[in-house]
C-alpha cells in the first residue's frame, strides 16, 4: 500500500519502490505479483497497466515476473496496491518462464512442484464474454501443458469476469456474463478435467473488457492428498438449483463449478485453500443490503467451513490439522464500505496479511466476499 496519497503515478512509484526494497537482499523469490488498480474506463486501465509493465520490464529480472494487474480499486484515498506472494530461496527453487507472453512461475521442494499462473486471458482485445472466457482457458492450459500438467493439476482457481452483473447476447439469448463464463468453465472442466471433484475458486467482477483466470497447480505426486471439503452451511454450488441462477427459466443453466475448501496435506503438513465465500445459507442469500451482517454471516461460514469438526468429516484420523489463517482477500461490493468490513475482519482474524478490494460479486445482492487459507506451520 502506497505512503504517499497523491495521483497514480506518485502511488505506484511508492509502492513499486516498497516492493523493491521488500526483495533486495531478503532472500525471498516472488511467485506471483498481483497490482490492484482503481480505474474509470478501459483507456485509464490501459495507461495504468502500460506504467506498471514498464516498471517491471526496467528491471533485469523483473520482466519475467508473473504478474497480474487486476482492475479493482483499493480503499480510497489509494488508487495503487500490491499483493506479494513470496518463498524462502533456501527452501526452494523458483523458476520464471514465458508461454507466449504469459509470464508464471514455478516452485520446486524436492519432488514437490507447483505452477503459478497469472492474468491468463484472451490474446489482444476482445469484447465478448465468451469469447474472452475461451481464451482464457486456452492460454492457460497451453502453460499447465508445457509443464506437463493440465486442469486436473489445479487446485485453487481465480475467475475475473467483466462487468459479472452485466448481460450479453450470445446466441441469440440475453446471458448474464458470470453465466456465461460458467458454461465455457464447464465446457472445458468437461473435455479437459477428468478428476471427481473441482478446485478451489473465486468468481468475481473486475473492471476490464474481458475474463482473467489466475491458478495455482501443483503437480501428481503420491504424497500429497487433496481433498475436496463441503461447508455445513453451504449447498454446494455445483448442486444450486436454478431458480437462484440469473437468465431464461426455460433454458438449463450451468451452476459455478468449485469445491468450498480444498485440504493439501503432506505428511504432519497442511495447508486449507478456502474458497470465495459470502452470505450464503444454502443456496440462499442473508441478510440482503446489510454490510455488517453480510460480514458476520461470511466470516461465520469461514469458520464452519475449517473447523475441526468439519475437518474431521472429510478427513479421519489426522492428527495435523490447519489452525492459523496466513491470507485474506476480501471483496467488498462498494467502495465506501470497505473500512466496516475491515474494521470486522482485523477484529476476528487478528493481524493476517489481508488484501481489501472494490468489486462486484457473483450475485447483486451479495455485499461482501472473502477468500482465506489456513496453515499448520
Amino acid at each position: 500500500m502506497p505512503k504517499a496519497e497523491g495521483i497514480f503515478e506518485v502511488q505506484w512509484e511508492d509502492c513499486f519502490n516498497e516492493l523493491l526494497g521488500i526483495l533486495q537482499n531478503s532472500g525471498f523469490k516472488p511467485f506471483r505479483i498481483c497490482v490492484f488498480i482503481h480505474v474509470t474506463d478501459d483507456t485509464d486501465c490501459a495507461s495504468k497497466s502500460k506504467l506498471i509493465t514498464a516498471s517491471f520490464q526496467g528491471l533485469e529480472i523483473g520482466n519475467t515476473w508473473p504478474v497480474a494487474i487486476i482492475p479493482q480499486s483499493p480503499e480510497e484515498p489509494y488508487q495503487v496496491i500490491i499483493e506479494l506472494g513470496m518463498v524462502r530461496e533456501a527452501d526452494c527453487k523458483v523458476e520464471y518462464h514465458s508461454e507466449e507472453g504469459l509470464n508464471y512461475s514455478t516452485v520446486t521442494s524436492g519432488d514437490h512442484v507447483e505452477c503459478w499462473i497469472v492474468g491468463a486471458s484472451y490474446q489482444g482485445h476482445c469484447d465478448n464474454i465468451y469469447e474472452s472466457a475461451v481464451g482464457s482457458f486456452q492460454r492457460l492450459s497451453l502453460v499447465l501443458d508445457r509443464e506437463g500438467m493440465n486442469l486436473d493439476s489445479i487446485v485453487r482457481q481465480w475467475n475475473y469476469v467483466d462487468g459479472i452483473l452485466g448481460s450479453s447476447l450470445l446466441d441469440g439469448t440475453i446471458m448474464q456474463h458470470y453465466q456465461i463464463f460458467n458454461e465455457v468453465r464447464n465446457s472445458f472442466y468437461t473435455k479437459y478435467r477428468k478428476a471427481a471433484s473441482f478446485p478451489a475458486a473465486t468468481g468475481i467482477g473486475m473492471n476490464s473488457s474481458q475474463v482473467g483466470i489466475d491458478c495455482y497447480a501443483i503437480a501428481t505426486h503420491p504424497d500429497i492428498q487433496i481433498i475436496p471439503l463441503s461447508n455445513p452451511n453451504q449447498q454446494e454450488s455445483y448442486r444450486y438449483g436454478q431458480e437462484v441462477l440469473v437468465g431464461d427459466p426455460v433454458i438449463r443453466k450451468q451452476p459455478p463449478q468449485f469445491e468450498r475448501a480444498i485440504l493439501l496435506k503432506s505428511g504432519s503438513v497442511s495447508r486449507l485453500i478456502i474458497s470465495g465465500t459470502a452470505s450464503i445459507i444454502g443456496q440462499k442469500t442473508i441478510g440482503i443490503g446489510d454490510v455488517d451482517l453480510q460480514t458476520r454471516i461470511t466470516i461465520e461460514n469461514i469458520e464452519a467451513l475449517s473447523s475441526q469438526i468439519n475437518l474431521d468429516i472429510h478427513c479421519l484420523n489426522a492428527e495435523e490439522y490447519p489452525e492459523k489463517y496466513s491470507y485474506l482477500r476480501v471483496y467488498v461490493k462498494n467502495r465506501s464500505d470497505i473500512s466496516v468490513v475491515r474494521e470486522l475482519c482485523i477484529k476476528h482474524f487478528g493481524d493476517v496479511p489481508s488484501t481489501f478490494v472494490q468489486a462486484d460479486i457473483c450475485r447483486d445482492n451479495l455485499l461482501v466476499e472473502i477468500e482465506a487459507e489456513k496453515m499448520n506451520v
